[in-house]
């Protein structure tokens, strides 16, 4: 299993989605607005740990089997 390439953008529209701020997500989650900016902006990626808790609050599956991103990347590249 591998990080979704568009973690970042899916991040956000999920976020965006529940109407919810960074601020708001980061104390659902337990962790700082900072963070969830920096993973909104792609600077930062997701540890497995954040990662499923990210997953978990916000209904995502951030991780994908390897082969999946082939066809994930010819999607994005569109």
């Amino acid at each position: 299993m591998i990080l979704r390439g568009d973690y970042s953008r899916l991040i956000k529209d999920s976020r965006e989605s529940l109407g919810i701020t960074q601020e708001e997500l980061g104390r659902k989650i337990n962790e700082k607005p900072s963070v969830i900016g920096h993973l909104e902006n792609g600077s930062m990626k997701p540890d497995d740990v954040l990662a499923k808790k990210l997953e978990h609050f916000l209904k995502i599956q951030l991780f994908v089997p390897e082969d999946e991103t082939e066809t994930q990347l010819d999607t994005t590249s569109a």
